[in-house]
């Protein structure tokens, strides 16, 4: 599976696209941020996702020559492509953006339709559970406590953090492949409250036991938004104590240089066009996570084998 996020609607991606299919990927992520322009509108919220994947503009040609037409996409949204920065289920625009994305874009079948994005699928020796980390988050100004949610701010009957405790307690596939479009790391950008350790880590923690009281092994967690070059860790440094593939960003301009965290196999800097994608190998041995750069070599790697 072929992993990118953090994108801008320019012609910068300098082979990623093409890097990603030509490493025999059966399918693409794309966990969120796919464009950064803050959509105010239904309008804004159609264009952009119509600009995104136009074979006539600088970014679209790209993707839809060497992912769209290629293989299958699973799309998700972070904040700057649902409403604003660091936004949550408050968002004024929140069903334009809802209207917008649907209108665009095909999803595998969802559990909760009408309330979020959140969804799950199988591939090879994997469930993949792919989170929607904004239409149902508590405002990350909220006091950190148990009543505190990126999953079920609201509350809601049919919710996403039952869904996903049910689903990792009953896969029967030997790796659960969780995708969260913020991260989990522990210490990067430690001023922020976006994320599931700095605004959210009373949840992080009751997921972290969930998975350990339940004895679910094979669990990984793959991520974006942090606009780095690419990271990759054990879990030692993961608030929910699984590995975590950290997505380099695929094209913007001024990635991520400060800040970065600690990575038990290493985190490189997003800037000087250091941007990339990527890469999760499964199999019924092992998982391996790579963060690859754009010519598709390898920054930084991690192979899990199987329980």
């Amino acid at each position: 599976m072929a992993v990118f996020a953090d994108v801008g609607n320019v012609d910068r991606t300098t082979g990623v696209y093409r890097r990603g299919k030509d490493d025999g990927a059966v399918l693409a992520l794309q966990i969120g941020d796919l464009d950064h322009r803050n959509p105010s509108s239904l309008a804004e919220s159609r264009t952009m996702h119509r600009q995104m994947k136009d074979e006539s503009r600088i970014h679209g040609a790209k993707f839809a020559e060497h992912i769209l037409t290629k293989m299958a996409v699973v799309h998700v949204w972070d904040d700057h492509d649902y409403c604003d920065n660091d936004e949550d289920r408050n968002c004024t625009t929140r069903s334009s953006a809802w209207q917008a994305i649907e209108e665009h874009w095909p999803f595998y079948s969802r559990p909760n339709a009408d309330a979020g994005l959140w969804h799950a699928f199988s591939c090879g020796d994997a469930d993949v559970f792919v989170l929607d980390t904004r239409s149902q988050r508590d405002p990350n100004s909220d006091t950190d406590n148990a009543s505190k949610s990126m999953l079920d701010g609201a509350g809601i009957a049919d919710d996403q953090k039952d869904w996903l405790k049910a689903g990792l307690s009953g896969s029967i596939k030997t790796w659960k492949i969780v995708v969260s479009s913020v991260t989990a790391n522990t210490s990067a950008r430690p001023a922020s409250d976006d994320h599931w350790y700095g605004g959210f880590s009373t949840e992080a923690a009751e997921l972290k036991n969930y998975i350990t009281n339940e004895s679910i092994d094979g669990v990984v967690m793959v991520s974006g938004d942090l606009h780095t070059g690419g990271g990759v860790d054990d879990g030692t440094n993961n608030a929910w104590g699984i590995p975590e593939l950290g997505t380099p960003h695929t094209n913007l301009a001024n990635g991520n240089e400060l800040n970065l965290g600690t990575w038990s196999e290493g985190v490189t800097a997003g800037t000087n066009g250091r941007n990339g994608y990527g890469l999760i190998t499964v199999s019924s041995s092992s998982l391996k996570l790579d963060a690859k750069a754009s010519d598709g070599t390898v920054r930084h790697t991690l192979t899990v084998s199987a329980p």
